[in-house]
């Protein structure tokens, strides 16, 4: 008859060195027969092995990168790490920090970094603060940095001129290739307010 698992709280039967079979692997791999890869602790070790720490990164040399899995906006992500729930790496480097992210808010970045996961450099706030943010920062896809867009700051300059000259707006529209409604816009400062004749 072989002896008990020494783990307490284990009652199966010992195959090797006092331990059952998978705290056996336990104890040999990682140095304790209890020891689990799904416990917080574990969960945020892992975590942050995927962080590079190192100075130098972002604009004031202290951003803590996300060597890890980037999506397709260039954000961290963990997958695996954190209970097959996906997060956004700053996103749970904020919940280890400050112990949750309230509902409706999200975590920006006051560095500008998007796989900076330092959370000195994470603040919460609303999309209409991220979008401010966004705008302030000069980081918003107005004009011709839409890679939609297709006139340019030259041409609205133009079309604003030709159109204060006289000339009518659905001429200007076919041979810039968008409607009237899009000149009389310009025209008229609704949008392209950033360029300034």
């Amino acid at each position: 008859m072989k002896k008990p698992c020494s783990v307490e709280r284990c009652d199966k039967p010992s195959r090797r060195w006092t331990f059952w079979g998978t705290h056996s692997i336990r104890f040999f791999k990682y140095g304790d027969p209890n020891y689990s890869y799904k416990s917080p602790e574990q969960i945020e070790a892992r975590f942050w092995m995927d962080v590079d720490k190192s100075a130098g990164h972002g604009p004031w040399g202290d951003c803590w990168l996300w060597v890890g899995r980037l999506d397709k906006d260039g954000y961290g992500e963990c997958k695996s790490v954190c209970n097959k729930r996906t997060w956004k790496a700053h996103r749970f480097s904020y919940h280890l920090a400050n112990g949750g992210i309230p509902e409706g808010l999200m975590v920006r970045h006051r560095c500008d970094v998007r796989n900076c996961i330092n959370p000195k450099h994470l603040k919460l706030g609303t999309v209409v603060d991220n979008s401010a943010d966004m705008k302030a920062r000069n980081r918003s896809l107005r004009g011709e940095r839409n890679p939609t867009a297709k006139l340019n700051d030259e041409k609205v300059i133009e079309i604003r001129r030709r159109a204060a000259s006289g000339e009518k707006k659905i001429r200007l529209a076919e041979e810039f290739g968008v409607t009237d409604v899009a000149i009389s816009d310009i025209c008229n400062g609704k949008v392209w307010t950033h360029v300034q004749a």
